[in-house]
């Protein structure tokens, strides 16, 4: 969910051959598209399936375990549910997993982030990773179908209001008070209801573009 319009443009601009199977997506040590390694969790073999109803059952686990999903966890999801077509699906954990993981980089203690050897800064660049690879295949389908997007994300922010069980997934980063956690959640959730304003007001410069670049139905 970037909200800078530049920024933005230049995602969708990004150019491929197409979707490939499986996406070529690599974040250690939590995905390798190559040797089909994941490690997100007890959901990793379910989710590293060759079998389309097999996954299905598996998110559909995952989605009864929400406030137990790790950010990475749910980036995989998303990618898995690509490399079976199932787009829209892919769309819908793509922006959950963001969500997720913008609200961990905003409650992660600022004070301890830097310190040698803390887990929380191989974690966010992960996080980055996921968004940054999967992103250039997810977003490009998701802005073909842009008001479908934008009720997702609609989505994403109002499930993004249960808090996830945070010290329990990451028993090992320092975060700030839980006091606080509410307010960075809001903050966190104005940025859905930026980027859904941002996206409605460039709704046809994004088609146009697009188009122009012929990136519309090739992901």
């Amino acid at each position: 969910m970037r909200l800078n319009y530049a920024i933005l443009v230049f995602c969708l601009a990004l150019a491929s051959c197409g979707s490939r199977k499986p996406m070529p997506v690599t974040v250690e040590p939590f995905y390798d598209a190559n040797t089909r390694q994941i490690a997100v969790g007890k959901f990793s073999t379910g989710l590293g399936t060759t079998d389309k109803a097999s996954l299905l059952k598996t998110i559909a686990a995952m989605k009864e375990e929400w406030s137990e999903l790790t950010p990475e966890a749910m980036y995989v999801a998303a990618i898995r549910l690509y490399d079976f077509r199932l787009k829209d699906d892919a769309v819908y954990w793509f922006y959950s997993a963001q969500y997720r993981a913008r609200l961990v980089k905003g409650l992660v203690d600022p004070g301890k982030i830097r310190a040698v050897g803390n887990p929380a800064t191989a974690l966010l660049q992960a996080h980055e990773a996921f968004l940054t690879q999967a992103g250039k295949y997810i977003n490009n389908y998701a802005f073909d179908h842009i008001e479908k997007l934008l009720a997702t994300v609609a989505q994403v922010q109002a499930e993004g209001a249960r808090m996830p069980l945070l010290k329990q997934l990451y028993p090992n980063i320092s975060f700030i008070e839980e006091s606080k956690w509410q307010k960075v959640n809001y903050t966190t959730s104005a940025v859905c209801s930026d980027f859904i304003q941002s996206v409605r007001t460039n709704a046809d410069k994004i088609r146009a573009q697009r188009k122009a670049k012929k990136l519309d139905g090739r992901f």
